[in-house]
C-alpha cells in the first residue's frame, strides 16, 4: 500500500510539474528530488580510476526526526572504504556504515548533508545500494 501512495504522489507531482511548466518537464536531480519523497533521498555520485574510486554522498532527510546521523549501505564484495571525509566508516563486509561527525550528529528534516568516501576496487565497478538513514530506506539518485 504505501508502495502504491507514494507512486500516486509522484505521478500527482509530476503532473502538477507539468502544467506549471505549461509542457514536459526534464527530469533534473532538483526535480527527481521533489518527486521521489521517501524519507529521505540520497544522491551518489562517483569518479572511478583503476583499482578504486571515489563517492560523493548527499543525504536529504525529507520526513524523518532522526535519532542519530546513521548511513548504513551494501558494497559488492570486491569494495573496500579506505578513506572517508565527514563521516567515520565501518565495514563487515558489504555492510558498510558511515556516523557523521560529532559536530553534526544528525541531520534535520529539510537538511541535506554531504559526505564521501574512496574505496578499493577488485573488478568492475558496481554501485553501492540498499541506503537507509537511520534505518528508513532512502530513494537513491545514482549520478553519472
Amino acid at each position: 500500500m504505501r508502495i502504491a501512495s507514494r507512486l500516486s504522489a509522484a505521478i500527482m507531482a509530476g503532473l502538477l510539474l507539468i502544467a506549471t511548466l505549461g509542457g514536459p518537464a526534464r527530469a533534473t536531480p532538483a526535480t527527481m528530488s521533489r518527486l521521489l519523497m521517501g524519507p529521505c533521498l540520497v544522491n551518489y555520485s562517483v569518479t572511478t580510476w583503476p583499482g578504486g574510486f571515489s563517492a560523493d554522498v548527499a543525504i536529504t532527510n525529507h520526513i524523518i526526526p532522526p535519532p542519530n546521523g546513521t548511513l548504513t549501505f551494501i558494497l559488492p564484495s570486491s569494495q573496500q572504504i579506505t578513506q572517508t571525509w565527514d563521516a567515520t566508516a565501518t565495514q563487515s563486509g558489504q555492510q558498510a556504515t558511515l556516523v557523521l561527525p560529532p559536530w553534526h550528529p544528525n541531520i534535520g528534516m529539510g537538511e541535506t548533508y554531504k559526505l564521501g568516501f574512496n574505496a578499493t576496487e577488485g573488478g568492475v565497478y558496481t554501485n553501492a545500494f540498499a541506503f537507509r538513514l537511520a534505518g528508513q530506506l532512502c530513494d537513491v539518485i545514482y549520478q553519472p
